[in-house]
């Protein structure tokens, strides 16, 4: 008896494990594009059982028009913890994502972000379902491919996101690489008081590798290096900066703005 016992849990996994992403592809997919309106979203599953997933890749929009792509991803739970709606982490790695500023406006690449936002707003909120809670989010070798003014911008970065089981607060730990320099940023959003808190910092910045941005304003002109750090305070309804405070301290000074030019000793 503890033999086909032992027979039929192997079939009822295997079974799991084939149909699942099947399910996931034919069914769960169709309605996500169909409640998010996001009709171009294509996902491939390689494998689900009752410790992870891993989806090999994720797409919305297609050829010139796609806007976000994620080269894989990885959900890591426990039966206990699913039964819980509590995820361990969820990894994704090899991100690219498409979007800039036009005519003053944000935007994302083929997707229409106004739409989307205004079907999310909508969308009746379900006082008896319980979010899904997180312990750890983290996005690798991401790229933002931003264009402004013409221009097109490659920022790569990475993103470690610690929420706590409501989302109402939580703590992002923010990395980016403009140009081989590494500002790192800490988020603290407080959604329920509508405000974050952001402390960022650089050292040794390389400040000739941005002399493009600094001509544009006239007279001015950047060279050494730079240690730069600072705090923000945004309150998001409505949107505005409450507070504001920075310092930096510039080394190797060739930098100068019209007659005034910095030197080492000051």
């Amino acid at each position: 008896s503890v033999l086909f016992l032992f027979f039929v849990l192997t079939l009822v996994l295997m079974s799991l494990y084939f149909y699942i992403p099947v399910y996931l592809e034919s069914k769960v997919i169709p309605s996500i594009r169909e409640k998010t309106g996001i009709k171009d979203l294509r996902c491939k599953v390689r494998r689900v059982d009752l410790t992870g997933a891993d989806i090999a890749s994720l797409q919305i929009g297609d050829g010139e028009k796609t806007a976000l792509r994620v080269s894989s991803a990885r959900i890591d739970y426990s039966p206990a913890g699913l039964y819980e709606k509590h995820i361990r982490k969820a990894v994704l790695s090899g991100i690219e994502l498409h979007c800039g500023i036009k005519h003053g406006e944000f935007f994302i690449r083929g997707f229409d972000l106004k739409a989307f936002l205004a079907r999310l707003r909508a969308a009746p909120a379900s006082e008896s379902s319980e979010p899904i809670s997180v312990g750890r989010i983290q996005i690798r070798d991401a790229v933002i491919v931003f264009e402004w003014e013409g221009r097109r911008f490659r920022l790569p970065l990475n993103l470690e996101i610690f929420p706590d089981k409501t989302w109402g607060v939580f703590e992002c730990i923010l990395r980016v690489f403009p140009r081989g320099q590494t500002i790192l940023f800490t988020l603290k959003p407080h959604l329920k008081e509508k405000k974050i808190h952001l402390d960022f910092g650089a050292r040794a910045i390389h400040l000739d590798r941005f002399a493009d941005f600094s001509r544009r304003v006239p007279g001015i002109i950047l060279s050494g290096e730079a240690d730069i750090n600072g705090e923000i305070l945004l309150k998001t309804e409505p949107f505005e900066i409450a507070s504001l405070s920075a310092s930096s301290e510039i080394r190797n000074h060739g930098s100068a703005y019209r007659d005034f030019k910095w030197r080492e000793d000051v």
